[in-house]
């Protein structure tokens, strides 16, 4: 069965289902309302969502279908008339059917009179979770066969295929043998030899793009002060947005005790080296926004699993002084306001897993971010000491 593109909205009275079905026949559809559930048949397309308030099938139901288009739309009651509806643009979190959740591989079973302590279901029930410290280090588990790897590191055994196919910008040599801690060290060593004091000097005082980049603003700084005066806002998606929101897998993930902090601690991570990339190209990808994001990640070159909110930062920092085309430091702070297998192992199932992430928890850690004060002493080098000097020298040639 095929899943069928397709977007939600809502009025006062109706849920609004919009699909791309085309070539069905009138007379194959079925199309079922059971309280808060909708399916819909319609030879070869099979669609499930689940909403967060209850529907109803009462004789007001409106349907149309282009035959030119190929586009059905349906207009279902809502049992309580007014309602809103939460979510409507999260279309993995409405297609989710709660199947039991994925669980990790257990990698080592402790033999003993010791008793294993049971994983925390943080994924399923996000509500009653306690605010994480968000600054406080969390201490990584001792494994002691190879590790795995990748988001809530549900892989392994693909190691040699993600070194051949990405090796442009992944820095771990050996993945399948490497640890959590072999893999920080190996990050580490990389960055303090790519770090380049003349470039970063030169970029301080003679590189003239970097006011131009520093001045632009964001189209995305507008939607979020449109955000922050509404409730709430849907976002709107091109075709090609969602199609692959409807192609993501529907799973729940279950995380061993004060785990899920690491996932949160790697979407910072990400997003910040899209950040950094969108200001450095005025908000147009070029050839090279792949590499660049991917290398100034510590999450997808190295598959680094971070600790604390300041290990995140101390990466971000590091990594964007030390191997993009643009080295400054205002650069880095202003960002901190092969593809295939890279998506595999963490890009799908972020996208998977933000959609049912607890909005206490993204909140908080947004105010955590906020007040955090992104200095130049984070990176472990002299850049304040570099700056001087740049501008000294600049001085002399006058």
């Amino acid at each position: 069965m095929l899943t069928p593109i397709f977007q939600i909205s809502q009025d006062d009275e109706y849920i609004i289902i919009e699909m791309k079905c085309p070539y069905i026949k009138a007379q194959s559809v079925e199309i079922d309302v059971n309280d808060k559930e909708f399916r819909f048949y319609g030879k070869p397309y099979f669609l499930r969502l689940h909403f967060t308030h209850s529907l109803i099938e009462n004789g007001r139901e409106k349907s149309s279908y282009n035959t030119d288009t190929g586009i059905l739309l349906l207009h279902i009651p809502k049992a309580e008339k007014g309602q809103h509806f939460e979510d409507l643009d999260l279309l993995t979190k409405l297609m989710d059917i709660k199947e039991k959740p994925v669980e990790k591989k257990v990698l080592i079973e402790e033999i003993g009179d010791s008793k294993m302590e049971p994983m925390s279901d943080m994924a399923i029930d996000n509500t009653e979770q306690e605010e994480f410290d968000w600054n406080h280090p969390q201490e990584l588990p001792v494994i002691q066969t190879s590790t795995n790897y990748g988001f809530n590191n549900l892989y392994s055994g693909m190691g040699a295929s993600i070194n051949e196919l990405a090796r442009d910008f992944i820095d771990i040599k050996d993945l399948d043998s490497s640890t959590y801690e072999t893999r920080r060290n190996e990050r580490l060593t990389i960055e303090e030899l790519k770090f380049d004091d003349e470039y970063y000097m030169y970029d301080c005082v003679m590189n003239e793009d970097i006011p131009m980049l520093l001045e632009f603003k964001p189209d995305s700084w507008k939607l979020l002060k449109k955000v922050q005066k509404l409730q709430e806002i849907q976002v709107e998606l091109d075709q090609g947005e969602l199609e692959q929101l409807s192609k993501l897998s529907n799973k729940n993930y279950l995380f061993a005790a004060n785990e899920e902090i690491y996932i949160y601690f790697g979407l910072i991570d990400i997003i910040y080296a899209y950040c950094y990339n969108y200001r450095t190209t005025l908000g147009e990808d070029t050839v090279e926004s792949a590499w660049t994001i991917c290398k100034l990640s510590g999450t997808l070159s190295c598959f680094e699993t971070f600790t604390s909110l300041n290990d995140v930062l101390k990466c971000c920092l590091r990594r964007s002084i030390s191997f993009p085309l643009y080295r400054s430091f205002e650069l880095s702070q202003k960002a901190h306001e092969s593809m295939y297998l890279i998506d595999r192992v963490y890009i799908t199932d972020y996208c998977i897993w933000i959609q049912k992430a607890s909005d206490r928890q993204l909140k908080s850690l947004a105010s955590e971010l906020n007040h955090f004060e992104f200095k130049r002493e984070l990176s472990d080098w002299e850049l304040e000491d570099l700056e001087k000097a740049a501008k000294e020298s600049k001085e002399e040639l006058k």
